[in-house]
This record gives C-alpha cells, sequence and structure tokens, in this order.
C-alpha cells in the first residue's frame, strides 16, 4: 500500500525563558558577571521589595528608611563628583545631593519590577538626567544665571561673617543680600521689585513672579533679567 502520508521534521519551538530569569540574564551582561556588583543590585531590588510589599505604616516607613540608608553613600558618592566638577560654576555637591534625594523618594513608589532595569539600575539612570538637568538650568538659561548669581551673593556674604556658628541662611545673611542686590543705585524700581520676589520664591513661574513684582505679562519678566543680568556682571560665577 502507497503511503500517502509526508514526512514532516518538527522543530521544537525555543523554550522561552521566564521574565525574571531574561531580566537577571540583562543585569550579568551589562555588569560584565562581576558578581559584586551584580549581588548589591539584587540587594537594593530586594530591599525595594521588602518595602512595597509591606501593609503596615510603621513597618513601611522604617523599611523605606532602610532602603535610603543602603542608598545614601552612591548619592553621596555620585552628588561629590559632580559638586567637585561643577563647583567653579557655584553648583554644589549638596544642590546635586539634595535633588538626588527628592529623586530617589519618587522612584520608590513609582517604581515597578516588570521593566527590563533594576531599581538600582534605574535610579542612576534618572540620577544622571537629573543632574544634567541641574546644570543646564544653572549654565544655560538666563534665569539659572541669575540664580548662580544669587548664590554667589549667598557665599560672598557668608566671609564678612566672623561667628562660625552663625546661620548663613537667617536673618544676618538675608540682610546682607539685600543691602548689595537692592542698594544698587543700577537697578529700577521694578527690577529691584522682580529681584526680590525671585529670590524670596525661587520655584515660580515667570507668570507667577510677574504677578508678585506687579508686571502686566510674563514677558517682562524675561525682557527684565535680560537687563539685570548685564548690570549685575560684577556677581557672575
Amino acid at each position: 500500500m502507497t503511503n500517502i502520508y509526508t514526512h514532516v521534521n518538527v522543530v521544537k519551538e525555543e523554550k522561552i525563558k521566564p521574565k525574571a530569569e531574561r531580566k537577571l540574564d540583562g543585569l550579568t551582561r551589562r555588569k560584565k558577571q562581576q558578581q559584586t556588583k551584580i549581588n548589591y543590585v539584587l540587594q537594593i531590588e530586594r530591599l525595594w521589595e521588602k518595602y512595597k510589599l509591606c501593609f503596615d505604616n510603621t513597618e513601611k516607613a522604617q523599611r523605606l528608611n532602610t532602603l535610603i540608608k543602603q542608598l545614601s553613600l552612591p548619592i553621596k558618592r555620585k552628588a561629590e563628583a559632580l559638586g567637585a566638577q561643577w563647583n567653579n560654576k557655584r553648583i554644589s555637591a549638596s544642590d546635586f545631593e539634595s535633588i538626588f534625594y527628592e529623586e530617589l523618594w519618587k522612584l520608590c513608589d513609582t517604581y515597578n519590577h516588570y521593566g527590563d532595569f533594576y531599581f538600582y539600575e534605574t535610579l542612576l539612570l534618572v540620577l544622571e538626567r537629573r543632574g544634567t538637568d541641574l546644570i543646564r538650568k544653572r549654565t544655560r538659561t538666563k534665569q539659572g544665571i541669575f540664580e548662580c548669581e544669587i548664590r554667589r551673593l549667598r557665599e560672598d556674604a557668608a566671609d564678612y561673617i566672623a561667628d562660625p556658628e552663625t546661620d548663613i541662611e537667617g536673618d544676618t545673611i538675608n540682610g546682607l543680600l539685600a543691602a548689595q542686590i537692592l542698594n544698587d543705585t543700577a537697578l529700577t524700581d521694578r527690577e529691584r521689585s522682580l529681584l526680590i520676589a525671585k529670590y524670596e520664591n525661587p520655584d515660580l513661574s515667570k507668570a507667577e513672579l510677574a504677578g508678585i513684582a506687579g508686571l502686566k505679562h510674563h514677558q517682562e519678566v524675561s525682557r527684565l533679567f535680560v537687563k539685570v543680568q548685564k548690570k549685575l556682571a560684577s556677581y557672575k560665577c
């Protein structure tokens, strides 16, 4: 009897690895099989999971504190490295460290383990981007340059304080800053009002600054900052 069937070779489908296994393989490749670094990343991941999966508020806060303490050293080292590199532009290590901790707190609640990168890897990417944003803000924009000048005034004023225990963030320094800025005869009343508004409310938008300084439109803020920039050139960092 003639065989009417043709033999077909069935190729077995390659087994797809579970997500967790593929994620670990990716980490191993990125860290070039350096086991110490791999172990640290996994340790941080476990600490984050313990925090995220906890439902008791008191214990959850304790676990968050443990996670943050574990990450404090790498954050400090990264902030110090960037601070040393950009200190000539009056961007200190504490400036970087402050925004880095802000990003860490946010990531603790927004991160999920379904992505391709672990918590610690994601944090490093976020800090790199945030640090770059701060540098650009302080060195490229007119408003950033102005903020840099104000920081310079704050530091210069501190040199006049004899008592090392004096709080340079307190009323005395603020008074010295006001004396140096507001008594500059080159400033107009509108420019002086804008400087006060900006110094006292550094996070406000241009529209909000315009309202406080008594300006009719936020575009006036940009134009006045250009004029102020030229008049305060001697304070440039």
